[in-house]
C-alpha cells in the first residue's frame, strides 16, 4: 500500500524500531519518571513471577501521593532473576533499583512473604503481601490428605478430556443434552491455589455431563485408569470449594483494588480467625481439617507487625479501631497524637531552645477522651453479612461486600 502511495518511501525496518525508536521512547519515559519521583517518599512493591518459557522475573512498582493528594504508581522495571527468589536475593534487586532510580533510601516495602534476613530486615520496612499470605494458607489446606486425593482424581478426569479431542467433543455434546451451560474445562496450576478451586467448581458444575461422557461407548475403552467420584467424594469436593471460596473472594478483591489495602489486613485476619475458619458442629471432618490447617498458618503471620497494622487500620475511616481492645485503642490514638504534634512542629519550624527538662511532646498532649468506641458491645449488637453470602457469589464480590465481612453495622 505504501509503495503504491509513494514508491520512493522506504519503510523503517524492525531493527530500526527495536534498536532506535523504542529505546528512545524508553529513555524519554524513564527521565519523566525519575523527575516525578525526585525527593518524593515512595513505597515499593515487588512481584516475582515465571513466564511461559520458564524464565523467572521480578517486577518492581512504586506508589506515592502527589501534591494534589492523588495516588500514582509507576512500574519501574521487570528484570530476570534466575537465582532463587529468597529474601536476600530480592533485597539485592531492590537495593540496586533504589540506587538506579534515585529513590529515597529505606522505602516501605510490600513483597511476597519472604524473610529478608538480618542484613536487610532492619533497614527496609517490610510488609508481606496479604494476598500471598492467603495463598500460603490455602496451600496448607490443599495438602490435607483427603483434599489432595480428591484433587488428584479430578485432575486425572480433566486431563483426559483435555488430551482427547474425541472425549472433548463428546463432553460438549453431553453438556448440551443435559441442558448445562457450555463452558470450558479448567485445569489447576500448581503455583495458583485458586485454580484448584476453579477446577473443582467447574467439575461439579459439569458433573452430569462428565459421567454421561465417561460411560459412552466411543471412549469407554480408554478410561480404564479413570474412576468416577462416589457420592462421598462429591461431598468432599463441595466442602473443599466451600472452604476455599471466602479466601478466593478476598484475594480477588485485594488484587483488583487500586487503593492501598494495608489497613484491611487486621480486620480480615480477625474475621478469618474468629469466624470464617472456626469449625462448627455441622462441618465435616475434611472441612474441619482444612480450616485448622489454614488457620494455623494464618495465626503466625504479622505477629511482629501488629502495632504498625493497628495504626494503619485506625487511620482508615472504614475501620478505625474495630479490631483492637480498649487498651490498644488508647495506645494507637496516643501514637497518632504524638506523630501529629511532631509533624506540626516540623511544619511551622518552631525552634526549641536547649533545656535540661525531660518533658516530651507526648507529655504536653491532652489526655485522650474516655469515650472511645466499645467494639465488643458493637459486635454483640451488629448485623454483619453472613460469610455464606460470600461463598455462594465469589465471582461477584466487591470491595463493599468484602467490607461488610469485617465492619460491624450497628443497628
Amino acid at each position: 500500500m505504501v509503495e503504491q502511495l509513494d514508491p520512493r518511501y522506504q519503510l523503517p525496518s524492525r531493527t530500526y524500531f527495536a534498536e532506535t525508536v523504542i529505546p528512545n521512547m524508553y529513555q524519554e519515559c524513564r527521565a519523566d519518571v525519575i523527575s516525578s519521583l525526585k525527593d518524593v517518599p515512595v513505597a515499593l512493591t515487588t512481584d516475582g513471577w515465571t513466564s511461559r518459557a520458564t524464565q523467572s522475573y521480578v517486577t518492581i512498582t512504586t506508589s506515592h501521593i502527589t501534591e494534589d493528594w492523588n495516588l500514582k504508581s509507576f512500574v519501574l522495571q521487570t528484570r530476570e532473576l534466575p537465582e532463587s527468589h529468597t529474601g536476600v536475593n530480592i533485597a539485592q534487586v531492590l537495593t540496586d533499583a533504589i540506587s538506579e532510580w534515585g529513590l529515597n533510601k529505606n522505602p516501605p516495602l510490600v513483597t511476597e512473604v519472604h524473610s529478608f534476613g538480618h542484613k536487610y530486615g532492619s533497614c527496609i520496612p517490610h510488609i508481606g503481601c496479604y494476598a500471598h499470605t492467603l495463598n500460603l494458607a490455602a496451600q496448607r489446606g490443599l495438602k490435607v490428605n483427603s483434599v489432595s486425593r480428591i484433587l488428584a482424581r479430578v485432575r486425572r478426569v480433566v486431563s483426559f478430556f483435555h488430551r482427547s479431542t474425541t472425549a472433548a467433543a463428546l463432553l460438549k455434546e453431553k453438556t448440551k443434552q443435559q441442558g448445562l451451560k457450555n463452558v470450558k474445562l479448567l485445569q489447576d496450576v500448581p503455583t495458583r491455589w485458586n485454580s484448584a478451586c476453579d477446577m473443582l467448581e467447574r467439575f461439579l458444575e459439569l458433573q452430569p455431563a462428565f459421567y454421561a461422557a465417561l460411560v459412552a461407548k466411543e471412549i469407554r475403552s480408554n478410561v480404564n485408569d479413570i474412576s468416577t467420584l462416589s457420592e462421598a467424594d462429591i461431598t468432599i469436593a463441595e466442602d473443599i470449594v466451600s472452604c476455599l471460596l471466602p479466601l478466593k473472594a478476598i484475594t480477588t478483591v485485594l488484587c483488583t483494588e487500586k487503593m492501598p489495602t494495608v489497613s484491611i489486613i487486621l480486620p480480615l485476619q480477625r474475621k478469618l480467625l474468629t469466624s470464617v475458619l472456626v469449625s462448627t458442629e455441622m462441618d465435616s471432618d475434611v472441612f474441619k481439617q482444612m480450616k485448622k490447617a489454614m488457620a494455623s498458618d494464618l495465626e503466625s503471620r504479622y505477629s511482629n507487625k501488629q502495632e504498625f497494622l493497628q495504626e494503619c487500620t485506625a487511620l482508615d475511616p472504614r475501620f478505625k479501631v474495630s479490631c483492637v481492645n480498649a487498651e490498644q485503642q488508647h495506645e494507637v490514638y496516643h501514637i497518632h497524637a504524638v506523630e501529629a504534634a511532631n509533624m506540626k512542629l516540623r511544619l511551622v519550624s518552631v525552634k526549641v531552645e536547649p533545656t535540661t527538662s525531660t518533658t516530651t511532646v507526648a507529655d504536653d498532649l491532652p489526655a485522650l477522651p474516655v469515650m472511645l468506641p466499645d467494639m465488643e458491645s458493637a459486635d454483640a449488637q451488629s448485623d454483619v453479612k453472613p460469610v455464606d453470602d460470600v461463598t455462594t457469589t465469589s465471582t461477584k464480590i466487591t470491595s463493599d461486600s468484602l467490607l461488610s465481612l469485617v465492619v460491624p453495622v450497628v443497628v
